[in-house]
This record gives C-alpha cells, sequence and structure tokens, in this order.
C-alpha cells in the first residue's frame, strides 16, 4: 500500500536559524487538542524544551510516505482518509521513532526529535502524573517552534502535502538528531526498523 523514500541532509545550526520561530508557531500549537495534554507538547516549562545552542550540528531526515496508484483512487472521504492515514503512518512512526532513538544512543550527546506527537503511552499522563517514560519522550521540531513545513521544502526539497477528500500523493515525516558533534552522513547506518 505505502513506500517509503527518504531525504537526508546534515546542517548547521546557523542553517536552521531562519527556520526558527518560536512565537509564530507555537501559537498554532494553540488550537490543536493535544496542547498542554501532552508531555511531548508545549506549552513546556522551565527546562523541558532543549537548549538549541547546545546542539550546532542537525541530521535533518525526511521519510516521505507514498501511496500505489489504487490506494490513491479508491481512497475517498475525510473518514477513509483519516483511517488509510492513521494505518500507513502508525507503521512508518513505530520503525522510524525506534531509529531515531537508536541513533541518538550511538551519538553520546545528541538528542533526536521525532516526525510527530509521542507515541509510547496509548494515554498521556500529562497534567495529573509525570511521564511514565521521560528518558524515551522525545518532542518533535514543530513542537519547539520550528517551520518544517519550509524546512522539508527549502533544505529537503520536498514540499509537504497534507489531506483532505483525499489522500495526497505522499506524507512527508521530518525527524531530525541534534548533536555537539559534526554528524557523519552514514549515521543512520546500523540502526534497524523494530
Amino acid at each position: 500500500m505505502a513506500e517509503q523514500r527518504i531525504l537526508q541532509r546534515i546542517v548547521t545550526r546557523e542553517q536552521l536559524a531562519g527556520f526558527y520561530d518560536p512565537p509564530k508557531f507555537l501559537a498554532y500549537c494553540k488550537d490543536c487538542h493535544r496542547y498542554g495534554a501532552m508531555w511531548c507538547c508545549p506549552p513546556y516549562g522551565q527546562g523541558e524544551a532543549p537548549a538549541l545552542d547546545r546542539y550546532p550540528w542537525c541530521a535533518l531526515v525526511g521519510v516521505q510516505v507514498r501511496f500505489d496508484r489504487p490506494t490513491l483512487e479508491q481512497t475517498q472521504g475525510k473518514a477513509a482518509v483519516r483511517q488509510v492515514t492513521e494505518q500507513a503512518l502508525d507503521q512508518v512512526r513505530q520503525a522510524w521513532d525506534s531509529r531515531l532513538w537508536q541513533a541518538e544512543a550511538a551519538h553520546p550527546g545528541s538528542l533526536a526529535l521525532y516526525g510527530g506527537s509521542c507515541r509510547l503511552c496509548r494515554q498521556c499522563t500529562r497534567p495529573s502524573q509525570p511521564c511514565r517514560h521521560p528518558e524515551r519522550m522525545r518532542l518533535s521540531l514543530e513542537s519547539i517552534g520550528f517551520d518544517v513545513a519550509g524546512m522539508a521544502d527549502q533544505l529537503l526539497g520536498c514540499p509537504m502535502l497534507w489531506a483532505g477528500e483525499r489522500l495526497p500523493a505522499y506524507y512527508l515525516l521530518v525527524y531530525a538528531l541534534l548533536s555537539p558533534e559534526p554528524i557523519p552522513p552514514d549515521f543512520l547506518g546500523k540502526c534497524t526498523a523494530k
């Protein structure tokens, strides 16, 4: 049903700076039902969001999830689009969240940012209890104030598409590995999907 195409680029903090605008992009978060309801979503307390000045290097990974022609043609209506989207992205997220977490573990001092909200628990404990998995919970680029659509277009060369009554030709999940040291181009080499 879906195939993946991987886009990758190593960039510096200076190259990311033009896409970082927390007041603008975190304002969009306030309209989301996850705002303040998940530990991976804003608002953040002191020290909960990463100190970006610690990471002069960043590896961006775009995972493009493409659908075959029959799926594109046969999936119509918001309910059907939502079902196919959730199924496809769930499989991709499960594998790629694990790969980025492994890349973080293989590069001491680095920090993985996932391609969307944390998916470790069925129901997040926020705001009533602390996070159940603080050692594995990770934020996303958008949740700390990055223009992910701009990054995808300008840094990965692949514009993001969204669904309506029909599936888009593809979805693009954008992951990042922030690092205090230069990141080798093959940084995902030994990371495997689980």
